[in-house]
């Protein structure tokens, strides 16, 4: 009879406190992935966007802008670091955001309900 007997409530109080340590110390990152809709002003479609990156005929959306000979290649460079951001590639024909034309690496934040031109014929409403 040397020693104590161990109280079952701190028993139970030592084994939730330990877990809630660690399990502070092994949560998972998790990263937030936003997508941007780019639909077709003229509502022949559009396509998503899910992270940043060069949109034109050989970037994202190409499927949509293949067929679009007056977008380039490479026509505008997309980045997510909070908010959504457009920036022209220079491209032949220009990157307008609502009715203002970009210069070649100027960004301009996006939203939605924005109006993004990448030519003439080439006009989209942007949805998150």
């Amino acid at each position: 009879m040397g020693q104590f007997p161990i109280c079952p409530l701190n028993r139970v109080k030592s084994r939730l406190m330990s877990r809630r340590r660690m399990s502070l110390r092994t949560l998972p990152l998790i990263e937030i992935k936003r997508t941007l809709r780019f639909e077709a002003s003229d509502g022949s479609g559009g396509f998503s966007v899910n992270s940043g990156g060069t949109v034109g005929r050989e970037g994202e959306g190409k499927s949509y802008l293949s067929a679009h000979m007056t977008v380039s290649r490479r026509h505008a460079r997309l980045t997510y670091d909070g908010e959504w951001k457009i920036e022209d590639a220079g491209s032949a024909n220009g990157t307008w955001v609502n009715e203002r034309r970009l210069e070649a690496g100027e960004q301009c934040p996006l939203k939605t309900g924005d109006r993004v031109a990448l030519s003439h014929s080439c006009v989209f409403n942007i949805r998150e």
